[in-house]
């Protein structure tokens, strides 16, 4: 770090109270947006308020240095990366700020993210339309610096169409209402600096009218440049908010946007339409946006294909994709009454029909209309829909689809042409392309698939770049219909627009920030696209060879693929969501960058390939980043790329463990299994930190366990039965795993699943170990702790002991999640012997081997109503497995028994992780997102159901309430059946 770099870090501490972050470790986490660039800033500030935020502009700017505003980060042109300041807007800076519900409009601050924002209108009956994919972390700032569009641009148009006013500070620091002016300068009420600037850029329009209507391409989809446009006199009375849209935070520093908005859509349907030929579905796209629906967005067969290999996605194809479609056009229709969209839908099918399609014909007009009514279903669809840019993306292979050429749009009767010759560029360049998106717009996400590592590659990429604009240029369309220019299209502007647009945009960024303090280098005076030295994967990266301890195979790259894996991490911020699913708690507990999977997949890859120093693997910092990560497994099931943060992590703490170590805290953990036999023999003793405020203490200052904790007792009594065999000798086989914390701790739940699976008639198998050893242990805790060799050793004899079952198809059921489903997760990473895969294929949750059961017709138990309702908290690895559901299922099958899910994350306590002195406290702020609330509300007589033991003890630490694992509830129902017989 420079010296100039050292005063301003410390002035900017001085004089702000955010955060302020000149460190390696957090520059390089907003060093990336989604693109493929990297850039390094000199600094990151995370300002509290407005007012800090404009200060922080004052202090970069004296000091010489540049500032990019920031929001989600989720930018896939560069535009929020530079090497100058970056200001992180969407920590704090997220607020609604005003809200006209009559007039329907509403002021907010930049930060405030899309989907936050809409569940705030959504009460109101309003909402903003302008629906990115990336709605769940795409901030109001950044896209109205991109002037984004969303999939609906065909009814509600674009961010331009929807922003009526801005509030923004020049680089000078000058504070601007930027709205509707009138062309008479005398009219004008703005302060001095404010009527010069605008009546030179009104005279900027007059000016440059005709050459603007010349050159600007007559597509909706047309996001390039700057909106010059907005000046000329034919859009008068003109606003001067729509010239800072799509300046990507060029021209000036918002502060507020005032939206347009509309009232909430209240029925909808969706018409699945199939082609066997990819070049019919673009040639039909003109035709059925004649029906006038507010979308259609293709799919294409790349993406379908990668789709079904996703488990998150692969029911919703299997439910709405008929035979082996070349294409797929969900058109979506949202008329006020649903009979006129059933009415629609026909409509659809006739045209289809009209058009030639039939489900009957040859592959060139094979097709029809799958209809989907169901709310549900159409969710999933949307989901689908809108990660179709991170299913491209989940290729595990070096090469990669690109984007570079990514949203050009062209008029719709040329899109089949433009599409077909398009993919004809990629073959002469000996790649081929995935397609995708919003075929109404004429405007499709279009990738090659390149290996920008290579040079041959980058080359082919400028190529492509080159003839593609050629293309969109022959047809009259825009090179720039959605995400912005960046540096990765701004480039091309002067071959787009021509040399005196190009001046034109270059006076109005002299005009506004002459002293290129705001953002540089995006849209005027940009470098080359292909300038490597700027690439995430620069001429000189490189991961060397290193060490792991788990499989990493299904992925290249050092480390027997553990780059792979790392470098999947695309930054599309999909981890950044603040509700829905589980993904990522330690994220929606700090708002922080480096608590999110992409802040922490972009350190490791840093790391791995040498940019934080050396041995920045196994560091305090990177041991910092990890810190918060729960090992949830959320990212594993949710990151469309396929992120499994948790796994890393494994790996991360066994590098630190060979290096530095175990803390006392860590043996405490990660021994477990080996030491609690001996302390259950000495219960008391053992317990007795627990009862003294002195013991707390000490235990805190020695071995970091919160004294606000209490730990789970240990008991005498543990579950150590005498039989190996249970039930009936002609019952179905089962194996009953009894893992550490239950047969330690919580018996009972042992006890009540051995009841109900002797109930149902089972032969149930609680095999003992074949070393004569220690009770069996899955490992998890020495996972926890990195110690793999440990684990391994723990799972062997677990394997050796259980291999005579699965051999035969016995099924293996556990109770403790984390433990059952670690035979489904790490087993496999630890071994790739047919027999632990045979094992991990036989391992089963009890709630899934019961319904299993059921749905096969092989279960009967007689059970009794217990309660009116039960509230149940799913644990994180269930969901990540897809086990949770199951919990539901079983649970039903207790009479009258209302179940009701709590739409939860991580319940924070996440095994060690809430016992943590340092970590408590964000434990707890897990837990009061939604958990801890919602059994708060409960009455007394709601059953509280938690399957996972930490997730019990977080619940009783809480809120005082006892939860219950699935398997205690349906042996009370049984008891209840056997006290009335």
């Amino acid at each position: 770090m420079t010296d100039t770099d050292v005063r301003l870090r410390d002035r900017l501490s001085r004089e702000i109270t955010g955060d302020v972050l000149f460190d390696s470790f957090s520059r390089g986490r907003y060093a990336t947006d989604a693109s493929f660039y990297q850039i390094m800033p000199a600094g990151v500030v995370v300002p509290r308020t407005t007012d800090e935020a404009l200060r922080a502009l004052a202090i970069s700017r004296d000091a010489g240095r540049k500032v990019t505003p920031r929001g989600g980060g989720t930018s896939q042109c560069g535009q929020t990366i530079n090497d100058g300041i970056v200001i992180d807007l969407s920590k704090h800076l997220n607020k609604v700020v005003s809200l006209d519900v009559e007039n329907r409009t509403c002021v907010v601050e930049p930060g405030i993210v899309l989907d936050d924002l809409n569940r705030q209108l959504k009460k109101h009956g309003l909402w903003f339309p302008v629906d990115v994919s990336t709605a769940s972390r795409a901030t109001i700032g950044g896209m109205a610096g991109n002037n984004s569009c969303g999939g609906r641009s065909l009814r509600y148009g674009t961010m331009r169409d929807n922003t009526l006013s801005m509030d923004a500070a020049l680089a000078d620091g000058t504070l601007m209402h930027f709205g509707e002016v009138s062309r008479d300068p005398a009219a004008s009420n703005s302060g001095d600096k404010a009527t010069a600037l605008f009546r030179d850029m009104l005279a900027l329009g007059a000016r440059e009218a005709a050459e603007v209507s010349d050159k600007f391409p007559k597509v909706q989809r047309r996001v390039g440049g700057y909106n010059l446009d907005a000046l000329t006199p034919r859009n008068a009375p003109n606003n001067m908010a729509h010239l800072l849209v799509g300046s990507e935070g060029t021209l000036a520093f918002t502060t507020r946007v005032e939206l347009k908005l509309w009232p909430v859509i209240r029925n909808k349907v969706l018409g699945v339409c199939h082609f066997g030929s990819f070049y019919e579905a673009m040639d039909s796209a003109q035709h059925l946006v004649k029906l006038k629906p507010i979308a259609v967005e293709l799919v294409d067969r790349t993406m379908i294909a990668l789709g079904r290999d996703i488990a998150m996605f692969r029911p919703v194809i299997e439910a709405t994709v008929k035979g082996d479609p070349d294409a797929l056009l969900i058109v979506e229709f949202a008329e006020e009454d649903q009979a006129d969209n059933l009415q629609k839908l026909k409509q659809l099918s006739e045209l289809m029909g009209d058009l030639g399609f039939s489900w009957n014909n040859g592959t060139r007009k094979w097709g029809g209309v799958v209809d989907v009514i169901a709310p549900a279903v159409q969710t999933a669809i949307a989901d689908f829909r809108t990660s179709g840019l991170n299913v491209m993306m989940s290729m595990k292979q070096e090469g990669k689809p690109v984007s570079f050429v990514e949203d050009c749009a062209v008029p719709l009767p040329h899109l089949a042409d433009y599409t077909n010759r398009l993919n004809n560029v990629f073959a002469r360049h000996g790649t081929r392309g995935t397609m995708y998106a919003h075929a109404s717009e004429g405007c499709l996400h279009v990738r090659p698939v390149l290996n920008l590592k290579l040079e041959k590659d980058v080359k082919a990429m400028r190529a492509i770049a080159e003839e593609a604009f050629a293309l969109v240029r022959e047809y009259k369309g825009s090179h720039s219909g959605e995400h912005g220019d960046g540096l990765v299209r701004s480039e091309f502007h002067e071959s787009m627009f021509g040399e005196r647009i190009i001046a034109d945009f270059r006076e109005v960024k002299e005009r506004f920030d002459p002293g290129h303090v705001l953002n540089p280098g995006k849209i005027v005076d940009p470098p080359k696209m292909d300038d490597r030295s700027l690439f995430r994967y620069s001429p000189d990266y490189a991961v060397r060879e290193l060490k792991t301890a788990l499989d990493w195979s299904a992925w290249p790259g050092a480390g027997g693929g553990f780059q792979g894996a790392v470098e999947m991490c695309n930054n599309n911020g999909a981890c950044r969501k603040l509700e829905g699913g589980v993904m990522c708690p330690s994220y929606r507990a700090t708002r922080n960058e480096k608590d999110v999977t992409r802040g922490r997949a972009n350190t490791l890859r840093l790391a791995i390939s040498g940019q934080l120093g050396t041995d920045a693997l196994s560091s305090d910092a990177m041991m910092d980043t990890l810190k918060l990560c729960v090992s949830c497994k959320a990212c594993r099931h949710e990151c469309p790329t396929g992120v499994d943060m948790a796994k890393m992590k494994i790996e991360v703490l066994a590098a630190r463990q060979a290096r530095h170590g175990l803390s006392l805290r860590d043996r405490l953990v990660g021994f477990l299994p080996r030491y609690a036999p001996v302390f259950s023999r000495f219960a008391p003793l053992a317990n007795l930190r627990n009862n003294s405020r002195i013991l707390r203490a000490l235990f805190e200052h020695v071995a970091g366990i919160s004294a606000k904790r209490t730990l789970p007792a240990f008991r005498r009594d543990v579950f150590d039965p005498h039989d190996e065999v249970f039930g009936p000798a002609n019952g179905h086989e089962v194996v009953l795993f009894a893992d550490t914390f239950n047969r330690t701790y919580e018996r009972e739940n042992l006890d009540a699943a051995l009841k109900v699976l002797v109930a149902g008639g089972y032969r149930v198998h609680i095999p003992k170990p074949t070393d004569g050893n220690r009770p069996l242990c899955c490992g998890r805790t020495f996972l926890s702790a990195g110690l793999v060799d440990h684990a391994r050793a723990e799972l062997d004899r677990l394997v050796a002991t259980y291999a005579p079952f699965a051999a035969r198809g016995v099924p293996i059921v556990g109770l403790e999640p984390s433990c059952l489903l670690t035979l489904r997760d790490e087993l496999l990473s630890l071994r790739s012997d047919e027999t632990a895969k045979t094992i991990s294929a036989q391992a089963l949750m009890f709630e899934e081997f019961l319904v299993r059961e059921a749905a096969a017709g092989r279960l009967s138990l007689p059970l009794k109503p217990i309660a009116e309702k039960a509230i149940v908290h799913g644990h994180c690895h269930q969901k990540s497995f897809g086990a949770f559901k199951a919990v539901e299922q079983a649970l039903r099958l207790i009479p009258d028994l209302k179940v009701e899910t709590i739409e939860s994350s991580c319940c924070g306590m996440a095994g060690a992780f809430g016992y943590g002195a340092d970590t408590y406290d964000a434990s707890i702020e897990m837990a009061e997102l939604s958990l801890l609330p919602a059994v708060r509300r409960a009455d007394a007589g709601t059953l509280v159901i938690a399957d996972g033991t930490s997730c019990r003890h977080q619940i009783k630490d809480g809120t005082e309430r006892d939860a219950l694992h699935v398997a205690c509830a349906l042996a009370m129902s049984l008891d209840r059946e056997a006290a009335s017989s």
